[in-house]
């Protein structure tokens, strides 16, 4: 499957974030804050990449050929909202990712940990 991905500065200064899911759950890091495109052997391979030098306001744009067992998932936070600020539970999370909870808390505690601190805390007082 053939996947084009643009990873730039939004406003609000907010980065897309997109990670790769397989069908049995596990997930992968594509881009996010602190790393950003690269091959991934079993998941998906770099075919094209342009830099367009902007300063703050630069843009990679990445073509990907992922495997067509491989999903990808896009995160992006509101411009005044972080993603998932109106998700209630880990189940909420699972759901809105569309994978297992264990993945969708490897995500939220790399991406997001506040949100994960939250969800975490949210969890205990429940139990």
């Amino acid at each position: 499957m053939r996947y084009e991905f643009s990873y730039y500065r939004h406003r609000g200064g907010r980065y897309p974030r997109l990670w790769l899911a397989k069908a049995d759950g596990q997930v992968v890091c594509f881009a996010s804050p602190t790393q950003t495109g690269r091959n991934i052997p079993g998941w998906c391979l770099v075919v094209a990449h342009q830099h367009e030098p902007r300063g703050r306001w630069s843009r990679d744009h990445y073509v990907l050929d992922m495997l067509d067992t491989v999903r990808p998932i896009c995160l992006l936070s509101g411009l005044h909202v972080p993603w998932g600020a109106d998700l209630l539970t880990w189940g909420d999370v699972a759901r809105e990712l569309d994978l297992p909870t264990a993945s969708a808390k490897q995500i939220v505690a790399a991406e997001y940990p506040s949100l994960a601190n939250r969800l975490n805390a949210t969890e205990a007082y429940a139990e």
